[in-house]
């Protein structure tokens, strides 16, 4: 029997066994690192249908026993299952919504152009991992939940130690960070402003808002995904477009249409969050029992040859694309419309400000993280 989760494929891409799968077993049965047996699922339309459909739970999947892949955590919206996880999700939806977005335009559009000026005054080769994504991953994530922009490095240092340190260092920074929260949250029930915590405990119609403790957990979920996808995602799709002959142009000519595709051929997530199936389900002709643990792999689905030509070229001109890198149904990112504005913000600019980036190293020398979470790079060695 297969051991997940596997390693990554050539170039940090979806690791070969997805295809393979998606082929032969489409819900196929493997056994994580710990002895747990879960399936596998793979095919674009059995991955829409595991996000989607009620019958598989969330909430289930979260209170298991064991650690990683979505168990044993209890980190609000991401893992409750309606109805509870409206309650939550609606003034994260209506916080995070595309007039909102919109509204926060110039702030990303600043944000973007500090980080540029501060990259290109580095020596070279500079790392575009420490140099560039970290940095704005970390100030973005922090001017969206509330805080100020000075703590931003005191911040993205948390949420690294919670997400990757040892236990002593985690229980610290975790207790560090729902200190910062309360206090965030507090203050800005007493002074709103123009960011996430405001819009949660003071929104317009105040019966809409949600209690302190609520809203701090909901701000605490945004800083560690926010922080750490959008970090991996940036150097991911900043090592696609430097590997791609021709990537730039395409950039410019549409960057909305390109960052879809980098989205597409390297999603930010985790490949799915773990479910359990609550009654008898059938997906592609394998009959899964209540109670089976079922992984829906995001990105298996996104390069799935039934929905899209070509799943393994990269085409930054790629219409439609229909990709489930957001996930799907009612946990598909909340942060979709903010993240898509900073990327095409970021790589829209970057093209234009280093039209002669390119790597320092081999392209078969970039180091790729293995991990389900989180994927990204370890170092990107640029030169201009």
């Amino acid at each position: 029997m297969l051991t997940f989760p596997f390693p990554a494929g050539p170039r940090g891409t979806v690791p070969t066994e997805f295809a393979e799968l998606r082929e032969t077993d489409p819900v196929a049965e493997v056994e994580l690192p710990d002895g747990t047996r879960i399936r596998l699922v793979t095919r674009y339309a059995d991955v829409v249908a595991v996000l989607t459909d009620p019958r598989f739970s969330r909430a289930r999947a979260a209170a298991l026993p064991g650690t990683g892949f979505g168990r044993c955590q209890s980190t609000g919206v991401l893992d409750l299952d309606p109805p509870e996880h409206a309650h939550l999700r609606e003034p994260l939806d209506r916080a995070l919504g595309e007039d909102q977005v919109r509204a926060w335009g110039p702030r990303l559009t600043r944000a973007v152009d500090d980080a540029i000026s501060a990259f290109a005054a580095l020596p070279r080769p500079a790392d575009f991992v420490a140099g560039f994504a970290a940095p704005l991953a970390a100030r973005t994530t922090c001017e969206l939940a509330g805080f100020d922009v000075s703590a931003a490095e005191r911040l993205a240092g948390w949420v690294e130690d919670v997400v990757g340190g040892d236990a002593d260092a985690a229980h610290t920074a975790r207790q560090e960070l729902d200190a910062a929260l309360a206090e965030l949250v507090a203050d800005r029930r007493r002074s709103p402003g123009d960011d996430l915590a405001s819009a949660l405990v003071a929104p317009a119609e105040p019966s809409r808002g949600l209690p302190d403790d609520e809203a701090a957990l909901v701000v605490s979920g945004l800083l560690v995904s926010a922080h750490i996808g959008n970090r991996n995602a940036l150097s991911r799709h900043a090592f696609a477009l430097l590997g791609t002959p021709g990537s730039f142009e395409r950039m410019r000519a549409d960057p909305a249409t390109a960052v879809e595709e980098l989205l597409r051929r390297y999603p930010s997530g985790n490949d799915g969050l773990l479910r359990v199936a609550a009654e008898d389900v059938e997906l592609s002709g394998t009959r899964l029992e209540a109670g089976q643990l079922v992984m829906p792999l995001v990105a298996a689905a996104c390069q799935d040859p039934a929905v899209f030509d070509a799943p393994q070229h990269l085409d930054l001109g790629r219409r439609p694309n229909p990709h489930v890198s957001f996930g799907a149904g009612a946990h598909a990112c909340p942060g979709a419309a903010f993240v898509r504005a900073l990327f095409t913000t970021t790589f829209g600019s970057l093209v234009a400000a280093f039209p002669d980036l390119r790597l320092a190293v081999p392209v078969d020398e970039v180091v790729h993280t293995a991990d389900l979470l989180p994927l990204g790079v370890r170092s990107l060695p640029v030169e201009w």
